[in-house]
Formats: C-alpha cells, structure tokens, sequence
C-alpha cells in the first residue's frame, strides 16, 4: 500500500457513487460538482470507519470530495441488476491521518464499494 500522508488525490478507476437516502424511501444520487456529494462521501468513509475500529479522533478528521477543479469531470448511468445508478468520474481529494488515507485507498470511496463502485488508483 503507498504512503499517502495525511492527505491524497485519487483517481477513480470506477465511477463514484454519492447518495443520500430520502425520506419516502428513494435515493437522490449527487454530483461530483454539488457539495452534498462532499458530505456524502465523507458520511460514509466515517461509517467505514467506524465498523473498522478506527479511533474516534481519527475518523473526526477525515474529509472525502470530489475533485472540483478536474476539468474532465463527468457522470455516468451505471446499471447493475436492472438498477440505475448516476455515478461520477472525478478524481477524489481527501484527507486525514496517514492510516485513514490507506484504508480508504484499499475500501474505495462513496457507497457500493461491494459492488464495483469507487475504486481508487
């Protein structure tokens, strides 16, 4: 695993996907240029985190974004089991102690990591 430091720019070898659960159930999905997709990705590397036993300091510290000054940023409709879903091809700046940034590298970022999404080179 490559030392980061304490903060890193990845590039994603698969699209990132950023979302937020509504409160009739569905999912809005965000975009690389909405500050939300920002709180999104943060929310959910803290989650990770968290179930990783990561200290409570440590995971305080973290923040996850998109790569807003990238210029060839863009979304993409990605389909898996006959579900949609509008990721983002953008690079993502994150930062926070040296561990945090491995783990994220390895985890990948934003939700259904499990399933393909946001891979990190």
């Amino acid at each position: 695993v490559p030392d980061f430091g304490d903060q890193a720019r990845f590039i994603a070898a698969s699209p990132v996907l950023a979302r937020v659960h509504r409160p009739d159930g569905g999912q809005t999905h965000l975009r690389y240029d909405d500050p939300a997709g920002d709180e999104a990705l943060t929310r959910v590397m803290r989650t990770k985190l968290t179930a990783a036993g990561f200290a409570a300091d440590e995971i305080a510290a973290v923040h996850v974004g998109f790569d807003r000054e990238y210029s060839g940023a863009k979304t993409k409709l990605v389909t898996i089991k006959n579900t949609s879903h509008r990721a983002n091809a953008c690079p993502i700046l994150a930062r926070g102690s040296a561990e945090t940034m491995r783990f994220l590298w390895l985890v990948g970022a934003g939700s259904l990591t499990g399933s393909g999404f946001g891979a990190l080179k």
